[in-house]
């Protein structure tokens, strides 16, 4: 969503919903804390694209920690994202990528 980082997730304990965790996700982008939605799921979203993102939850003496890296952001060269494509301007209606 416009370049930001979507964050969700589920907490369990032995197969039980966790609600009272804390859930905080940190990056070079800053830190995140996740809201609890309900039963044991928690989101968030990040302002802009980190390469690598670690994850802390803390619920009561329980603690997880994991580390994951991203996919670099993508940049649109063509066609120019700001301008609608018309397919019935196309070749035979087919819009394909610049050769």
């Amino acid at each position: 969503e416009r370049g930001d980082a979507v964050i969700d997730g589920s907490v369990e304990r032995a197969g039980v919903q966790v609600s009272d965790a804390t859930v905080v996700i940190h990056s070079d982008a800053g830190d995140v804390t996740l809201e609890h939605e309900g039963g044991g799921q928690y989101a968030g979203v990040q302002a802009g694209w980190a390469t690598s993102y670690s994850l802390e939850v803390l619920a009561g003496a329980d603690h997880l920690g994991g580390t994951i890296r991203a996919p670099e952001p993508m940049t649109l060269l063509a066609p120019d994202p700001t301008v609608a494509i018309d397919a019935r301007a196309a070749t035979n209606g087919v819009v394909s990528r610049p050769s």
